[in-house]
């Protein structure tokens, strides 16, 4: 159930419900109190010797095949953005059991920009699917497995060794309460698709629906209709729809949202890191564009099979400057 949504709340928890003029000192000392810390020193990692693999099926041909491309097709490690105009932010939703509280593979990875000199937030999507290299000597495997395996310091090694993509600080989000969240704002109006349509609900029809908490969740996640592109691009659809609630919602709602999302957060962002990010956000919430994106996208990736996982396999060196040159708010362009 938390698979979906992480992206949408977290431009909500610092960008929105902040940005509203809310966050005065009282909410500033409830931020700060409330919300949960990530300590990247004291997390359980795994060793490579232990790590495991989504196996789906079993194709040794196509393992064989795969096995001389992968080498000359995937770059180990790719020259480092400078991206020191913005702040990068990593949102990671992870695909809890609610049986096994550990730390579990990220089911949702997204990358928000801050440009506070343009007022842009970019939100790109990196799929889970991703066959990479691991640091710190684990094997190629999918990107989802870096947190898993380490967590964000981890994840943080591999998004900067295979995309070039450096990471200022993550949050990591637990969306049980997404439903209630979307219910607070009075819902989102969402168009759905003819194929869409039976699976948020019994009563939705082909184009704009009202969605509740509920049905809002069951469009986010579903991957029946098409693949993991299309249900990345309902998350940040939603996202979206979210951010403008949020932005336009009364000061009590505000604050009963801040309550909420407070209790689904963790984050390895200091005080002062999330001080300078809501003092530079909260002037020009009204005025904030979001542009959002997805990694990999067309020409910078092939499907394929290895160790028995069905993979999208990057061209690294094409997905590091495709993020470069459009996907980062840079002040230049």
């Amino acid at each position: 159930m938390k698979k979906i949504v992480k992206k949408v709340i977290i431009v909500v928890l610092i960008v929105s419900l902040v940005g509203l003029g809310v966050l005065t000192k009282q909410v500033y000392d409830r931020v700060f109190s409330t919300i949960g810390r990530i300590d990247h020193e004291g997390i359980v990692t795994i060793n490579p010797e232990d790590e495991d693999f989504e196996i789906a099926v079993t194709d040794e041909t196509a393992d064989q095949e795969l096995a001389e491309k992968i080498e000359n097709y995937l770059f180990p490690t790719v020259e480092p953005i400078d991206h020191s105009p913005l702040i990068n932010i990593l949102i990671v939703g992870q695909d809890q059991k609610p049986e096994d509280n550990t730390r579990q593979r990220s089911d949702v990875m997204m990358l928000c920009s801050y440009n506070k000199e343009t007022n842009e937030v970019h939100v790109t999507s990196f799929l889970r699917d991703l066959y990479v290299k691991l640091p710190g000597g684990y094997s190629h495997n999918k990107l989802n497995a870096a947190y898993h395996f380490g967590g964000f310091k981890l994840l943080y090694q591999t998004m900067l060794d295979n995309f070039g993509v450096k990471i200022d600080g993550g949050i990591e989000i637990d969306f049980n309460g997404f439903v209630e969240i979307v219910d607070l704002l009075g819902g989102v109006d969402m168009y759905l698709t003819a194929e869409e349509a039976p699976y948020v609900s019994t009563n939705s029809t082909e184009g704009i629906n009202h969605l509740n908490g509920r049905k809002a969740l069951n469009y986010a996640r579903t991957r029946k209709t098409d693949d993991d592109f299309g249900r990345t691009e309902r998350q940040r659809k939603v996202l979206v729809a979210l951010f403008e609630k949020v932005r336009h919602a009364d000061l009590e709602t505000v604050n009963e949202i801040i309550d909420k999302v407070l209790t689904m957060v963790k984050t390895d962002m200091s005080d002062a890191m999330i001080t300078s990010l809501v003092t530079s956000l909260l002037p020009k919430m009204s005025t904030l564009e979001i542009t959002t994106h997805c990694v990999p996208s067309k020409g910078n990736f092939m499907y394929g099979f290895a160790r028995g996982m069905r993979v999208l396999i990057p061209d690294n060196q094409k997905i590091r400057d495709t993020i470069e040159a459009e996907y980062l708010p840079f002040s230049d362009r």
